[in-house]
Order: structure tokens, then sequence, then C-alpha cells
């Protein structure tokens, strides 16, 4: 059975931030409780129950600040990935299921990004510091808990990320939801836990707008079957130009004008698809970034 991923690196910043949130105008908001308490080095195991969905007042907005209607500038806080079936999605094109930021400004997707499908919508809006402090500590709670592994095949795992300063924590769950039948019980209330704190970052979500990326991501997918067809590469350099970022796996970051000629060029078509610069046609795979995402798949 291969074990849940939790890494933890600890740094100065990552706790005071923490108690910043932790001090805050939070008197409203009631942790959630656990039975037991995690390790941070992932010792031991954490028993926890399912919670309801959140404790934090409804309709809450964050004090002192308005519509998110600009994109943060920093790396995210707390990600979530889609952990969509490996047959269905590709890692290249699906964006964050969900990134909140520092500030309280969290950006979600409206799909699940296939490459068969068009780009999908995002939205912007803002989480209250109730709501940012719940998941925190949920995200800590479960630290060092029994998530259990599914015994189904082709699934997706879901990537739960928290960064504070220079700590970092990730939980890695296989199959969450269509497989928490398939664990044990006190496994599926983790999961019903962590599933629950997933979806109260998405509901928590107010003041919200649609947002426009202005950075793409550009992957080299494949070889086409009709190396004569494709979508007019509408930049003035090569793809082979767009793709010199990634290393092994060719990708680069198109951002600004650039990544607003992919968009229309594209316009409804899918994700993944062929495109030809007049030298070579390739299939490319074309992911929405969020800010301070890099050229690395989800």
């Amino acid at each position: 059975m291969r074990p849940v991923r939790m890494r933890l690196l600890r740094g100065r910043a990552g706790i005071l931030l923490a108690g910043a949130l932790l001090i805050g105008g939070l008197a409203a908001c009631a942790g959630p409780s656990v039975a037991g308490s995690g390790s941070p080095a992932g010792t031991g195991t954490v028993v926890v129950s399912p919670e309801p969905p959140t404790s934090c007042p409804a309709n809450a907005t964050t004090p002192g600040a308005g519509p998110a209607e600009l994109a943060p500038t920093e790396q995210p806080m707390i990600t979530v990935t889609q952990g969509t079936n490996s047959w269905v999605a590709s890692d290249l094109t699906q964006p964050f299921a969900i990134a909140v930021y520092p500030d309280g400004t969290a950006i979600r997707a409206e799909d699940q990004g296939l490459g068969s499908e068009s780009l999908p919508e995002m939205t912007i809006g803002r989480l209250d510091d109730c709501h940012l402090h719940e998941a925190i500590t949920g995200i800590q709670q479960l630290v060092g808990a029994d998530l259990g592994e599914a015994t189904v095949t082709d699934q997706g795992t879901t990537s739960i990320t928290l960064r504070q300063g220079d700590s970092e924590v990730v939980l890695d769950v296989y199959a969450l939801g269509v497989g928490d039948e398939l664990v044990q019980p006190d496994q599926r209330a983790a999961r019903l836990r962590l599933t629950t704190l997933i979806e109260s970052l998405s509901a928590g979500m107010t003041q919200t707008a649609s947002w426009e990326p202005d950075r793409l991501r550009v992957s080299a997918y494949g070889t086409p079957v009709d190396v004569a067809g494709g979508t007019t590469w509408p930049l003035a350099g090569t793809i082979s130009d767009a793709l010199d970022q990634g290393g092994r796996r060719p990708c680069g970051i198109l951002s600004g004008a650039d990544a607003d000629a992919i968009t229309d060029a594209l316009g409804s078509g899918p994700a993944t698809d062929e495109w030809t610069d007049g030298t070579q046609t390739v299939v490319l795979a074309i992911g929405v970034l969020v800010p301070g995402q890099d050229c690395s798949p989800t």
C-alpha cells in the first residue's frame, strides 16, 4: 500500500504567519475538534471524525478589503489539485481546483480543465480570516492522519499544499471521494474531513468575479496525426522558442499580449490540439496558470 505523502519543512516565518492568523479577529470562528493530535514529523496516527462544513459565519467578508479585482503577485499559501481520473485528465491542462493567497484572495476553477475541452472559466474572490484559519488548522490537524489507499485503479491523486514562509506541508490522497467506501471507517472519516475542508474553501469565497488569466503554460504533448493541419501559431517566435523553459519536458510560460494571442487563437477549441508555425506542426497542451505558479505540471 502506497503511503500518504506528507512533507514538512519548519521555519520561523511559517510560525509567525500562523500566529498572526490565530490572533487577529477570530473570536467568531471555533476550530474543528479532533480526537488525538498530529505529529509534525508524520509519526503516529491521528484519529479524526467528520465535521460540519464550516463553523464560520455565513456571508462573512474580509474586513477592510474590497473585491479581489486584481490577482496577487505572490505565491499561493494553499493549493488544491483536481485529482481527476488519470485516463481522462492531463496535468498539463488542469488548473488548480483552488489557490488561496495570504491576503485572503482565492482563485478557483469552474471546470476540471480537460484537454479535450476549452480553457476553463476561472473565478476570483476573497476568504475571510475565519475560513483561512479554519483551513490552515484543518490541514495541520490531518498531518499524520491515516487517509488510506483505495483498491481502485486509474484514479487521480488529490494534492493539498500548505506553504507558510519556508515551511511546506503536502497531503496526497489517492482516489479521494470515489474510493472512500473502499477504505477503513477511520480512514473514511479522515477523507471526509479533507473533502469538507476543500469544499468549504470554495464555498467560503465572497466578493467573487470572473477572472481572466494573463499567464498560460504551453507544453509539448505529442506528434500530430495530420502534420498538414493545426491552428496557426500567432506569435512572432517559433513554437520551439516558446517551449525552451521546461527542461526534460518541454514547456514555457506565456504572459501578457502573448497569452492573449494564444487564447484568441485557441477560441473555444480544445486545450490539447495541433498547432503549426510554418516550420513544424506539433500537439500542444495549454493550461491556465495562477499567480506564483511555474511551468511544472500541477
